[in-house]
């Protein structure tokens, strides 16, 4: 019965989308700066590496810096450097091009001592990028012959190589090892060691022996794995200039840790900084886990998880709308679409984002929102440089509204809804910062007659109620634990979850509890959010978050509680003629009292630690990507 009545609610939404018009470019997220080319020849060109300057008003380069600029050339020929053809690029840190191969070459016929001509040496000397140890294989070609790959880091220089001899050589024992096979016999190969960098190749020649081959040559290279095939006629001539290498690139050489307090730091919104890789030397950028796309643009990095992506579109009266477009149409997928229709079809508030229509007769189904300008709260707290309002007033409205969706959610909608995903990225901003909680994809409905539903667990880590995590019983004080590092997010502007950061430190909800308990948790208050007009009031937020993060359920207030509280908060703020000193010294009485009643005997909190640790084994086996 109940999916009978979603269907004919899909039906009488459907029309809605006939009059969208897409305007979505393409199913890649951003790849390159506006005004940029994205491809030259076939071959995609994702920022930081770019082409030339862009065409639009600024005419800033395309590139990120001059080790990544690139060319490309009348015949659609994509060149880095001088004269290096690039042939593919990836945005995790490799690129493929064709490099150049040593050669050597003696006429044994002469028996002068300038019968052997100067090697040539190539060299690619960018600190940049290294010669990826995993994907290449060094090769030297020829009989009495060797070559070098020598690499210069960090003011020493290394090398590796091979070599094959042939003394007198028998062309039925070179030719019967012509399997295209490089086994050592006219043809030896080698393992490229990591971090080679700054490197030059150069083939020799042992002294003249009795071979009885008019020409004798020596060729050194690198090429990546499987793309040369050895022959016999290569001894006398090989038939290549170049060959396919494989390079990993990094932005600078510098560590993370350094990277982040630079103003070239180029990690961009949703994404994080790697550093540890044993095959190179330096800082890449990749997206965070639940978003795809190009960690280094503004905005490349982007809404990707269960249900599908996001994009921007326009109705025919010009009103700009969010499609929600699935992946694939697997099972699991159109329950959690059907799922979401049937939640949010029953959601009218402010402060939820608006489901304007939805689709079942294209290949997958598409969800119309209204479209929220500004981003998602994670952007704001987290975004370095992000233009917004950083004060504390705007953090605590936006706290307020989401509390008051929340609470009309579990206590006012038709039937309760438990949204069980709350966290930052699901909370979108308006163009005046105002709060819009979305993306119900996982949300529940309850029945009237029940206060909790026992589901698989889903959530996202650090959010995640850890009483939840062990019964698998889910309740609307889950959402309120989750609101409550929310809460926390807001006041240290820290991620709720990292493993790089100490282990102590790791799970931003322990950590604030414990300065919270030891009576300093301005220790952890995002610096430049208070000042003594408001520490007060950002000490009781403290201690309300707190209250959500209690791990026993049944100890947290009920949304509805916190909303209450939230907004007396900013209604003191809004007529602060009521703040007389009595009513502040009162205040500071009952926040004392408060305070000092979080870890009472027989509160959960009072053994948070091991509580959190007792749980948190469970994390990782549990948990999806938060969508």
């Amino acid at each position: 019965m109940k999916v009978l009545q979603v269907l004919i609610i899909l039906a009488a939404l459907a029309h809605l989308i006939e009059a969208v018009a897409f305007t979505l470019a393409s199913d890649q997220p951003k790849q390159v700066l506006p005004g940029c080319n994205y491809t030259c020849g076939g071959v995609k060109v994702p920022y930081p590496f770019g082409i030339g300057n862009s065409t639009a008003q600024d005419h800033t380069p395309c590139y990120i810096n001059s080790k990544f600029m690139l060319t490309c050339t009348d015949n659609s020929k994509l060149i880095y450097g001088k004269n290096i053809q690039v042939l593919d690029i990836n945005p995790q840190g490799q690129m493929e091009m064709r490099f150049f191969v040593s050669h050597l070459c003696t006429n044994s016929s002469s028996n002068s001592n300038n019968n052997t001509e100067k090697a040539n040496k190539p060299s690619l000397r960018v600190s940049s990028l290294a010669i990826s140890s995993t994907d290449n294989k060094f090769i030297t070609v020829g009989c009495d012959s060797f070559g070098y790959l020598n690499s210069n880091f960090k003011g020493a220089t290394y090398s590796t190589g091979c070599l094959t001899r042939c003394y007198d050589f028998d062309t039925k024992m070179v030719i019967g090892n012509n399997t295209g096979k490089c086994t050592g016999l006219g043809c030896c190969e080698v393992d490229i060691p990591p971090l080679m960098k700054n490197i030059t190749i150069q083939a020799f020649k042992f002294s003249p022996s009795t071979l009885s081959m008019e020409n004798s040559c020596s060729y050194s290279f690198i090429a990546k794995q499987g793309s040369y095939n050895f022959s016999v006629e290569h001894i006398k001539k090989l038939p290549y200039n170049t060959f396919p290498m494989v390079v990993n690139w990094v932005v600078t050489n510098e560590s993370c840790r350094i990277a982040q307090t630079t103003n070239s730091y180029a990690c961009k919104e949703n994404s994080e900084c790697v550093d540890k890789d044993s095959d190179y030397d330096g800082y890449r950028c990749k997206c965070l886990a639940g978003f795809e796309g190009n960690p280094y643009v503004p905005g490349g990095c982007r809404g990707k998880g269960g249900f599908g992506t996001v994009y921007k579109g326009e109705l025919d009266d010009n009103r700009i709308v969010a499609i929600k477009k699935s992946k694939t149409i697997d099972k699991s997928q159109i329950e959690q679409f059907i799922n979401e229709v049937d939640v949010v079809s029953q959601i009218n508030h402010r402060n939820v984002v608006k489901l304007l229509g939805c689709c079942l007769e294209t290949e997958v189904p598409l969800l119309v929102y209204e479209f929220v300008s500004n981003g998602t709260l994670s952007e704001f707290i987290h975004t370095k440089g992000k233009t917004n309002d950083p004060t504390w007033k705007t953090r605590l409205k936006i706290a307020a509204e989401v509390a008051e969706a929340l609470s009309y959610l579990h206590s006012y909608a038709s039937t309760p809804i438990i949204h069980r995903d709350v966290k930052s990225d699901n909370i979108l901003l308006d163009g005046t910062n105002t709060a819009k909680v979305s993306d119900f994809g996982a949300s529940r409905l309850v029945p009237l007659d029940q206060t909790e539903i026992a589901t698989m667990v889903q959530g996202t880590i650090g959010y995640l109620d850890p009483e939840y995590m062990q019964t698998s019983q889910l309740t609307e004080k889950s959402d309120v634990y989750s609101f409550g590092v929310v809460l926390v997010e807001l006041l240290t502007g820290e991620k709720p979850f990292c493993f790089g950061r100490p282990e102590e430190r790791r799970s931003l909800a322990m950590h604030f509890l414990s300065c919270l308990k030891k009576d300093n948790v301005f220790e952890v208050i995002q610096d430049g959010l208070w000042n003594e007009e408001n520490k007060q009031e950002i000490k009781e937020v403290a201690v309300l978050a707190a209250k959500c993060l209690r791990l026993r359920g049944e100890e947290r207030p009920s949304m509805k509680e916190v909303a209450m509280e939230l907004e007396g908060m900013r209604l003191m703020n809004k007529h602060s003629w009521i703040k007389d000193d009595s009513n502040v010294e009162e205040s500071r009485y009952l926040l004392h009292e408060s305070s000092s009643s979080i870890y009472e005997p027989g509160d959960s909190n009072k053994h948070g630690d091991i509580g959190y640790d007792s749980l948190k084994d469970h994390v990782l086996i549990t948990l999806d990507d938060g969508r």
